[in-house]
């Protein structure tokens, strides 16, 4: 398969990143794949997509000379999905998403709430200006920081998530909704995260909104 251990970035069509950390991303990237009309503002920054996706009604295909234009019409999925389930059929393991928020709340909510979906075998991970939202299945280890701001989603009650090193600790918690979870923070250097019968989103700040 041909993206078989290729570092891949994927950039929706949303607010095109600032954030150093979110820029850091596309500079190592092995492929740069594009929802539709991101190709225009990752053309304009100076970026060369390696792949277009979508189903392009808004791409300007005259800029486009130097990229694979893969085209899909399904109307039951947004540019963003169909690249997803693209990459994972092509042999991609991990995609780090960028540009997913901004500009249309609609489409961020989408986006973000994409990564709840359990036919995605793929790690996915969305970066913002502000933080990240990652998928977890099982179990994970992540790297904290004191006070660091984190939340966690699940669309089912059924889901349990346990995580102890939090101002507010998870032990095998459900929540009834999608808020619920949110407005935590970390307590120690790392976070060991179990989830069962289920998908869970975790959002980590890129840095704290508290002054020490």
């Amino acid at each position: 398969m041909k993206l078989i251990n290729k570092n891949i970035v994927l950039l929706a069509n949303g607010e095109f990143p600032t954030n150093k950390i979110a820029i850091n991303y596309i500079n190592k990237a092995d492929l740069i794949v594009c929802c539709d009309g991101a190709a225009n503002t990752a053309i304009k920054k100076g970026y060369n997509p390696d792949y277009i996706i979508g189903d392009f009604d808004s791409v300007n295909k005259d800029i486009c000379n130097n990229s694979e234009l893969i085209h899909i019409s399904d109307q039951n999925e947004n540019d963003l999905r169909k690249s997803i389930h693209w990459i994972e059929q092509n042999g991609g393991k991990e995609i780090v998403i960028l540009g997913a928020t901004g500009k249309r709340d609609d489409h961020t909510l989408g986006n973000i709430f994409s990564l709840l979906n359990e036919k995605f075998k793929i790690r996915l991970k969305i970066i913002t200006d502000y933080g990240q939202f990652m998928q977890i299945k099982k179990k994970k280890t992540f790297n904290t920081f004191i006070k660091q701001p984190i939340s966690f989603f699940t669309n089912s009650p059924k889901t349990k998530i346990t995580a102890e090193n939090l101002k507010y600790p998870l032990k095998n918690t459900q929540f009834n909704n999608l808020y619920q979870g949110s407005l935590n923070l970390a307590s120690s250097s790392t976070l060991n995260v179990n989830i069962k019968g289920g998908v869970a989103i975790i959002y980590l700040a890129h840095k704290s909104i508290y002054h020490e």
